[in-house]
């Protein structure tokens, strides 16, 4: 595993799903993101921004 993998789960599913940045169109909802690469134990700034399309 090269590069970094960001899965997303929603409240209430049990499938992970990929995020892929930069950009990505989520449903409301809770949601929780896990970082995954090939190095242990390493800090990682993960940074996500809402934006209203209203």
């Amino acid at each position: 595993m090269e590069d970094w993998e960001f899965p997303i789960q929603k409240e209430g599913m049990r499938a992970w799903l990929p995020l892929k940045p930069p950009i990505a169109q989520l449903k409301s909802g809770r949601y929780r993101v896990v970082a995954r690469s090939h190095r242990v134990h390493t800090e990682v700034e993960v940074r996500l921004t809402y934006q209203s399309q209203v």
